[in-house]
């Protein structure tokens, strides 16, 4: 049951229609039981995974809490006879309890999460029998296990660093880190944005819904008119690779790339339109990526939620520690000021792709993708001082617009390049079709050919194509500041109705031309 098919609509209906229906003290209620049973249609036995990460984390950050409250109140009621050594012990003794517990709430979930992710692909590569391999097909990934098990760390770290108190009552704590419109495809939620949100209740506001009908509308567009109808042909490409020439390669890295914004963005609109019909505002995932004009600027737009995690719990805990803060020192003395600033950075930039790349995947192609963003993004901090000189010298204008179009396209193009990379079936394909594309470049006539046979057709390439050009339009009018769901809110009764209708036939008419069907979403493979 996906968010694309008929049953998830059927289910949404009937979950919203008891959420209101029920008294309020009932509704969190509704919501635990509906997400449980979603993630049990959708997992099955593997939801005992969720249940472990849930208990596991739960008793974690209640036991965090509780030491930290027995050490207060152990200093408060001895200060007068402790001197300041004894005092100072007694901390760092209750800080290195304290460190423990929250290292085995981390570690017995991050195992749990690396053995069923990543079990077979450590086995194959250390060179283990195959034995050992094989006896790793039974395993089945659990749904949403990466986004979940992010969200369970998060929010223990935060307890344990004394950001909000732990949750002591468990069935609220499972509802939020199960809430089924976040466990297929995220977004990574704090506990404090959204569990106040999923425990208190929301009465039905028409003018929310109708924001969040029309934002689902907008999410289903782009998912089935634009995604699966461009999947036709990338899918073709990228699994017969050898068969194309450049041309026919470069639409299929640029198709790709409109591909997996449309199924991942559309997938975040669904479940954002559903939440605030709920009356539930869920964290911004994307924020017109396109339009970004640097590769650290474009991970700042897609997969915030992601990128933020890995922020505030990767990249400033290494980047603040102790053991970086002599590296930056000795960098310093041996390379100068701007390197030994600079370095350090860079060193904590590729770890944390590195883990951003890791956690897409078990493959080579996304500890790629994670090294290739890290170190262009530390290329560009390391040479900004050569740019700048550059530009001094060139007297180029940086703050016109042709300058910032140029730099959108610049960005588009390289992200696109190592998307069509990571998305081939494996790294060496990926660089033959690179190669490719400086090889031979073919001809339009092939290219309208591989248009026919991947199934979308010429019709179909002209409805992607101003799909694609509507979505850019809608999005250049949200990055100037025009919201478009409130403009069409405040029309007149005739103006709504017939932009829902419209958004309703659209993808009602253009989905069923897909020969193909309704695909999965990419991003609840993760």
């Amino acid at each position: 049951m996906t968010f694309a098919s008929l049953y998830f609509i059927f289910f949404i209906i009937t979950v919203c229609t008891l959420y209101f229906a029920v008294p309020d003290g009932m509704k969190w209620i509704v919501l635990l039981i509906s997400s449980y049973f979603f993630y049990f249609l959708l997992s099955s036995v593997w939801t005992v995974f969720i249940l472990f990460t849930t208990a596991t984390v739960f008793i974690s950050a209640i036991a965090i809490e509780r030491i930290t409250e027995h050490s207060t109140e152990y200093l408060n009621k001895n200060k007068e006879l402790m001197d300041e050594e004894q005092v100072k012990a007694y901390k760092a003794k209750t800080k290195r309890i304290k460190k423990y517990t929250l290292l085995c709430g981390l570690f017995a979930n991050l195992g749990i999460l690396i053995f069923l992710k990543y079990g077979k692909f450590l086995f194959e590569n250390i060179n283990l029998s195959t034995t050992h391999i094989a006896s790793l097909n039974w395993i089945i990934l659990p749904v949403g296990i990466s986004f979940y098990t992010f969200q369970a760390l998060g929010y223990l770290i935060d307890v344990y660093r004394g950001k909000y108190k732990a949750d002591h009552n468990f069935f609220k704590f499972s509802l939020f880190l199960s809430f089924f419109l976040q466990i297929i495809q995220g977004p990574i939620s704090r506990y404090d944005e959204l569990a106040l949100q999923l425990y208190k209740p929301h009465r039905f506001y028409y003018a929310r819904a109708q924001n969040g009908i029309l934002l689902m509308l907008w999410g289903y567009f782009k998912k089935l008119v634009i995604a699966d109808r461009a999947a036709l042909y990338t899918s073709m490409v990228f699994e017969n690779y050898i068969e194309y020439a450049g041309i026919e390669i470069i639409l299929a890295a640029i198709l790709y790339t409109l591909q997996i914004y449309g199924d991942f963005s559309g997938g975040i609109d669904i479940i954002r339109g559903i939440a605030q019909i709920l009356g539930i505002d869920m964290a911004l995932n994307f924020k017109r990526p396109f339009f970004a004009r640097t590769v650290s600027e474009f991970w700042r737009r897609w997969h915030i939620s992601l990128g933020s995690w890995t922020k505030d719990y990767i990249f400033y805990p290494l980047i603040l520690s102790k053991g970086f803060a002599r590296f930056r020192k000795q960098m310093g003395n041996a390379l100068g000021h701007y390197l030994g600033k600079t370095i350090p950075v860079c060193v904590s930039t590729i770890i944390l792709f590195l883990v951003i790349g890791i956690w897409h995947g078990a493959s080579w192609n996304y500890v790629f993708y994670g090294l290739c963003n890290g170190g262009i993004i530390s290329l560009g901090l390391l040479l900004e001082p050569v740019f700048d000189k550059v530009i001094k010298i060139t007297r180029l204008n940086t703050g016109s617009r042709a300058w910032s179009v140029f730099q959108m396209i610049r960005t588009f193009v390289v992200l696109s390049i190592v998307r069509m990379i990571v998305n081939a079936k494996s790294l060496s394909a990926g660089f033959s079709m690179l190669v490719s594309i400086g090889r031979d470049w073919g001809n339009m006539n092939a290219l309208k050919k591989a248009i026919i046979a991947s199934g979308m057709g010429k019709w179909g390439a002209v409805v992607l194509f101003t799909a694609a050009l509507v979505m850019l339009l809608v999005e250049v009018l949200q990055e100037n500041g025009i919201h478009i769901r409130e403009s069409i809110s405040r029309q007149n009764v005739i103006v709504r109705w017939i932009t829902y209708y419209g958004l309703i036939f659209a993808i009602l008419f253009f989905m069923m031309d897909s020969s193909d069907g309704i695909k999965e979403f990419i991003y609840a493979q993760f």
